[in-house]
């Protein structure tokens, strides 16, 4: 749940569970808070999917809950990716 509300994600990992590309698909946001957060989202390429502490990423000043709620939900994909 972002600032806005509900959101859901895209993921496309590898089959190392390495994150290839991740986008903010639905949410009710503002504008100005998804443009904070796109570059972001760029830096979590790479990280693995199931093994990574997500809450240990900074967020985005300003954005901090959006950037808390793609975390959670990354970190509940990857628990479900490495069962």
């Amino acid at each position: 749940q972002g600032y806005g509300g509900g959101m859901a994600l895209a993921v496309r990992t590898g089959p190392d569970a390495g994150v290839r590309d991740l986008r903010i698909i639905d949410s009710r946001e503002t504008p100005a808070y998804l443009a904070r957060v796109q570059p972001w989202l760029k830096t979590l390429a790479g990280r693995n999917l199931s093994r990574q502490n997500w809450q240990s990423i900074d967020a985005v000043s300003g954005a901090t809950i959006t950037c808390d709620a793609v975390k959670l939900c990354l970190h509940s994909a990857g628990a479900r990716f490495a069962a």
